[in-house]
């Protein structure tokens, strides 16, 4: 009875339908990005062999870095002469603009740090401290990059106003660092015109028995520093951070405005069936089933519209997949992703037919049936 109800006003429904299907494919995607910026965020420290990465407490970068923070090289320096650890290395990320791409990747290293080891070299040679005079300055690129903008080693490629001269190509397995390229660490600093701050440090302890100790001893040396592991650091940086505030921002927005609409369409549903309800009222229904009927017909409705939005946020996302240029920004589903999702689609058919069948359970049924 629910869907024949529903029927019976094909263009508002249809309407209501496509509305929350695109609220629900905005959510998604999002999420799917902010999930597979995390995980190629994690991919990418946890192949750098470090034991503990120090990050700013609270990011603020600039737009180049995307709020990703910035540590002065002094505090590096100071760390490096904690007992606990061997070795320090900076690495500084920014994001830049390129023609044809979403964002382009650019990986700020020491070329004599642990750091940049997990670089594999495929063709030409690793960067090198100092370039030959004459030859430009020096770039790597990522296999999945090369492919995109054409370049082989020796080429010349502009990155933000500056050329640079493409001396190897790299793989390394994660289509985020694949897809973007190595300079050298004051390189990118200039570029910037951020001297002498990274991203973030990578530390390799003496013993991993110390990671606390180490830990504990550089929050107390700089409270305004966050270390973290590998594995933890991604989701604690300002720029995750930010993408997940914004995707349950459009969550919030979306259960308002939806539920709104949801419920002005279940509102006429229940006027126009005023004498419906009256006969079933006079034929023994009780107040809570009325409830059920009107409430069951608002969650099918959005549960449906959730289940098409999450179909065509998947199809997007195997779109972009297939595109060399997109491939490297990294949509992941996860169970969590899409159970959110119908989470909140259940919640706006609760939002949106809660009030209309309340309204439907205080209609009295001699007076629906003389409802004209």
């Amino acid at each position: 009875m629910g869907f024949r109800n529903l029927l019976r006003r094909r263009t508002r429904s249809i309407l209501t339908l496509i509305g929350i299907a695109i609220g629900i494919a905005a959510i998604v995607a999002l999420g799917a990005l902010a999930e597979g910026l995390l995980a190629e965020f994690t991919a990418a420290f946890g192949s750098s062999q470090a034991d503990l990465v120090v990050t700013q407490a609270e990011a603020g970068g600039s737009a180049a870095t995307i709020s990703l923070g910035a540590v002065d090289e002094a505090v590096g320096e100071a760390i490096a002469r904690f007992p606990e650890v061997e070795e320090v290395a900076g690495m500084t990320i920014a994001f830049l603009p390129m023609p044809d791409i979403p964002y382009f990747v650019l990986f700020g290293h020491d070329p004599e740090g642990f750091a940049i080891g997990h670089f594999q070299i495929v063709a030409g040679e690793m960067l090198a401290a100092r370039a030959p005079a004459g030859r430009g300055k020096p770039i790597l690129l990522g296999h999945a990059a090369a492919d995109n903008l054409g370049k082989e080693v020796g080429d010349t490629l502009r990155v933000h106003g500056s050329a640079y001269r493409v001396v190897g190509i790299y793989e390394t397995g994660a289509a985020f660092e694949d897809g973007g390229a190595v300079v050298t660490l004051d390189e990118v600093q200039a570029l910037l015109k951020q001297p002498r701050q990274v991203t973030v440090y990578l530390l390799r302890l003496k013993d991993i028995g110390q990671l606390e100790a180490a830990r504990q001893r550089i929050e107390r040396h700089s409270p305004a520093l966050a270390v973290s592991r590998t594995s933890e650091v991604a989701d604690r940086m300002g720029g995750m951070a930010l993408v997940r505030v914004f995707v349950w921002g459009l969550s919030l927005i979306t259960v308002l405005v939806g539920g709104v609409g949801m419920m002005n369409t279940m509102i006429m549903s229940v006027v126009e069936r005023t004498r419906e309800i009256g006969v079933l009222r006079a034929l023994g229904w009780r107040k809570w089933r009325v409830l059920a009927l009107i409430l069951g017909e608002s969650l099918a409705l959005t549960l449906l519209g959730g289940i098409i939005g999450i179909s065509w946020s998947w199809a997007m996302v195997r779109l972009l997949a297939l595109r060399p240029t997109t491939a490297s920004i990294g949509l992941r589903f996860t169970p969590g992703l899409l159970a959110q999702a119908l989470a909140l689609a259940l919640v706006l058919g609760a939002v949106g037919g809660l009030y209309p069948a309340w309204r439907a359970t205080r209609m009295r049924p001699v007076e629906a049936l003389r409802y004209e």
